[in-house]
Formats: C-alpha cells, structure tokens, sequence
C-alpha cells in the first residue's frame, strides 16, 4: 500500500515538473520571438520618408543586389499604394500576408484542393511573387492614367524601334543542304565528334565529294543521308522548340559557310547554306498587342529611373551603413 501511495506521489511531482519546464520553455521562446521581432521592426533607413524595418532591408538588400535595388522596390510600393493597389506597404503588413497565404495554402492541400505554385511558399520566394504581381497591375494602371497609350504613340514606338527587338522581324529565309550520319545498329562501330571530324578534314570539302565521304561513312558501319531543307517563317515554330541545335546552328551561317559537326538525337550533323534572305518585319497589326507591352516596359522604366534620380535616401542604422560600404 505504501509503495503503491509513493508511487502516485512521484508520478504527481513527475507531471507538474514536466509542466514547470514546459511553462518556462515556452516562456523563454516567446521573449525571443518578441525580442527578434522587435529587432526585425527597428527602422533602419528612409526611402522619401517611408521608414524601411531591419527584416524588409535584409529582404531586399545583400551582397548580390545593391542599394539601388532595394530604393526601387521602395518607390514601386509607393507607387502601389498612390494607384490604390495596396493601402499599407510596410513589411509588417507584409509578413501577415504571407502567413495568411501559407495558412489558405495549407487548408486548401488539408482538404484535396488544388493549388496552384508551391504547398508553402518561403518568405522570399512570396515576397517576390506577390511584388511582380503588382508590378503588373501597377503597369495597366499607369498605361491608362498616365502614359495615355494611343495607335498613333504604338505606331511611332514601332517605326523608331523595331530594328531594336528582334521579336519584330520574321525568320529568316534559309536554303541548307544537310548531311546526317547515324549508326545502321546499336553493335557496330561508336563514333565521336572528334572522330566525325577527323573524317571531314581528309576532304576539302564534303559536299563536292559526297558519294566518297558516304562510302568512307558506309565502312565505319554508319549510314548518311543527304536532307535538302528550307528554314523561315513557316518552320519557325518548329525550328525553335524542336530543333534549336539544328537552328542554332544553321542561323549563324553565311551563304557557302559549312557549319562545325553537331550531335543531335543521336545522330551527327554538318550543315551547309545555300542561300538565304533577310526576313521581313512584321506589321504593326500583327504584333499590336507586342509592341504595347514594350511601349508600357519603357515608359515604366523611365518613369522608376526619374523617381530613383529624384529619391531621398537616409540610413539611420551604422551596422546598415557599414554593410553598404562592404558592398560597395
């Protein structure tokens, strides 16, 4: 009876020390929780009066993105917050945002939902996503308040600029004569670039001598065939998302060049072109919606680079100051 009373007693002084330790463990992570978050709020810079925190400095700024980066994310919230985007764009208001979307992410993974991007997103990573997001919106915003986009404006940003981008010119025409060489089986003799190449430099040229160099191939247990094709504005499509090694190539040559050996799918290339043509531009119809996107990217960046050159910048925080001057 004795043993069974010392026994309830020692379970009871068990449980409440075990509660003491979890009381004071929890208290010691809420004061550091508190005393890092009162850390991460110091204000440690002015960006045109809009005080930057120690936690949104260490977000924007580092070793890989200079000061000027972190004044332009400054004035584009500005901004944000001028064209009614967003009301508050202090890094607290932030940081709430993107505990409420990991919260909506997590019940939504919880009950089967799909969801678009990642289960959670790190700070980072959303901090960077929900920014370009309003970067976008901010862009149509000033594209019909502020930069008053008409046909007559596109029209002459195409003219003056469309020797610049090269998403306004056609493909260009190009006639190639091909040479492919691929094994006749998996056992026979395996060949390199290097030895593909050995193999052409015994000819002046492959092309003049084609039915010798496919006898010589022939013996290396490989066969050759000779492809005739025409690359422009039809075959663009494929060129680029399917045979970029081919076009890559191909693109780069001058009529007679010979391009070097290429090794594609399992198969060897060497290219000669024939002929080619300068693509045409397309009309401005064709590529209105284009040349509108460019127009607003412009007017944008000239607009955030007048801001920045206008800016007021105070740093009130000496560790801060002494991280720019590291960089710098």
């Amino acid at each position: 009876m004795g043993d069974k009373k010392r026994n309830i007693n020692i379970k009871k002084i068990t449980g409440f020390v075990t509660v003491i330790m979890v009381l004071i463990l929890s208290f010691i992570v809420i004061a550091a929780k508190d005393k890092a978050g009162g850390n991460a709020n110091k204000t440690v810079a002015y960006i045109n009066d809009e005080p930057i925190s120690s936690r949104e400095f260490n977000q924007c700024y580092s070793s890989h993105q200079v000061l000027d980066y972190m004044i332009r994310v400054k004035l584009e919230q500005l901004l944000f917050r001028d064209k009614n985007i967003v009301e508050d764009i202090s890094y607290k208001s932030f940081i709430n945002s993107f505990i409420k979307e990991n919260d909506r992410r997590k019940e939504a993974v919880d009950k089967g939902e799909i969801i678009y991007g990642p289960k959670q997103f790190h700070e980072d990573d959303y901090f960077s996503y929900l920014h370009s997001k309003r970067v976008l919106l901010l862009k149509e915003i000033l594209a019909v308040e502020d930069f008053a986009i008409n046909d007559e404006k596109l029209k002459m940003f195409y003219d003056n600029s469309k020797e610049i981008y090269p998403e306004y010119k056609k493909q260009d025409y190009i006639e190639a004569r091909l040479i492919k060489i691929s094994p006749k089986n998996r056992e026979g003799e395996k060949l390199t670039i290097s030895d593909i190449e050995g193999l052409v430099d015994t000819y002046d040229d492959i092309f003049d001598n084609q039915m010798a160099f496919q006898k010589m191939i022939e013996g290396k247990s490989y066969m050759m065939d000779i492809i005739d094709r025409v690359f422009d504005e039809s075959t663009a499509r494929n060129d680029i998302r399917n045979e970029s090694s081919i076009y890559d190539s191909v693109s780069k040559l001058k009529i007679g060049e010979v391009s070097d050996v290429i090794e594609y799918n399992k198969a060897f290339y060497i290219i000669k072109c024939i002929d080619r043509k300068e693509g045409d531009y397309y009309s401005f119809e064709e590529k209105k919606d284009y040349i509108r996107t460019r127009y607003i990217d412009e007017r944008y960046e000239e607009l955030i680079q007048k801001l920045m050159n206008e800016s007021e910048v105070k740093i009130v925080d000496d560790s801060i100051k002494a991280k720019i001057q590291e960089v710098n």
